[in-house]
């Protein structure tokens, strides 16, 4: 997908705008901006009532459970959070959906950037769930922080 397509939909969703070259960098480090990027992360436990949602749409609930275990399109959100932040369609239905891959990735930054009120904190936890340090003061994913950061200055000009 072409960044400036990506950039025109974030200015939709996103309303802290000081937040559209970060959340812009996230999309770029995660997805290199496709939107049909889908991992499957078997070792992820934190499904979100799979039992509730896989009736609405004539599947079973193992599927269900499969995609909550998949991060998802743009942002790479996981299908259960997808779930916990609201989505109710079919979570396959995402990939056709730009626009809300967006949206529920910029809702999930949001909570740690306010949870956390530190940038890197925030994009720490975006990836890793929450800001852990090593001991020498690094973030266990610090690789990750470091390429968003360098994306943020890259990027910045674009939005």
């Amino acid at each position: 997908m072409k960044v400036e397509e990506v950039v025109r939909l974030l200015k939709e969703v996103v309303e802290e705008k000081e937040l559209l070259p970060v959340i812009l960098s996230i999309a770029r480090v995660e997805s290199s901006f496709n939107p049909f990027a889908c991992r499957y992360e078997p070792n992820y436990r934190w499904l979100y009532k799979p039992e509730e949602f896989y009736r609405s749409y004539s599947s079973t609930v193992d599927t269900e459970v499969f995609f909550q275990k998949c991060s998802l399109g743009l942002m790479q959100v996981m299908g259960a959070v997808f779930r916990e932040l609201g989505y109710r369609e079919p979570l396959p239905k995402v990939f056709c959906d730009i626009k809300a891959q967006l949206l529920y990735g910029y809702r999930h930054f949001l909570r740690f950037y306010k949870k956390y009120e530190g940038l890197e904190e925030a994009i720490s936890s975006y990836n890793a769930g929450s800001p852990r340090r090593k001991e020498n003061g690094e973030f266990v994913n610090q690789t990750y922080v470091d390429r968003v950061l360098r994306e943020i200055e890259n990027l910045r000009e674009l939005v």
